[in-house]
């Protein structure tokens, strides 16, 4: 991965990583436990959910990535950049993402959040592969470059963070 890559990535990383943790601050750990309607995620359900994608894709990333048949041109990473942080098209979690509860506290998850995007940083700090000449498959989306999976994974966080906002202005916790 060269230079300017890395950088790229790293910024995305950062805007998903601040994005989600703006979106919680200050909430109690009451208010993350509320539901805006029946059925529909908390806030801490919401982050939960953020974890389980992370952990998936980087082991997508990491052990179940190949070498491409030839390299990605990159045209369609701004579709992936934009796209990620659409809230007007919605997708069904897999069932290996939705939450189950596995967080006893909002500040669990945040702590375990910040850890899981740590340990990605880290590893695409120092990354040394040809991310567009690498492929995987993403669970929503289907045929991936690792590249574009990176901006998925990077920009997923902010992603929910829209959600939660929708969720703490249907609550009136704004």
């Amino acid at each position: 991965m060269d230079r300017a890559l890395r950088e790229k990535n790293a910024t995305m990383l950062a805007t998903g990583t601040q994005s989600i943790l703006d979106s919680v601050a200050g909430l109690s750990e009451e208010q993350a436990r509320l539901r805006p309607e029946p059925g529909r995620w908390s806030v801490l359900e919401c982050i939960e959910h953020v974890i389980l994608a992370e952990n998936r894709m980087f082991e997508l990333l990491t052990k179940q990535s190949v070498a491409a048949a030839s390299p990605d041109d990159g045209r369609r990473e701004e579709l992936f950049a934009r796209g990620s942080t659409n809230r007007i098209r919605k997708f069904e979690a897999p069932e290996f993402a939705k939450p189950k509860g596995r967080f006893p506290s909002l500040a669990a998850a945040v702590e375990e959040f910040r850890r899981c995007r740590a340990r990605t940083e880290d590893y695409l700090a120092r990354c040394q592969d040809p991310l567009r000449s690498k492929t995987t498959t993403h669970p929503a989306v289907g045929p991936v470059s690792c590249q574009e999976l990176v901006i998925i994974m990077a920009l997923h966080p902010a992603r929910h963070a829209l959600q939660i906002c929708e969720i703490r202005q249907t609550l009136g916790l704004t």
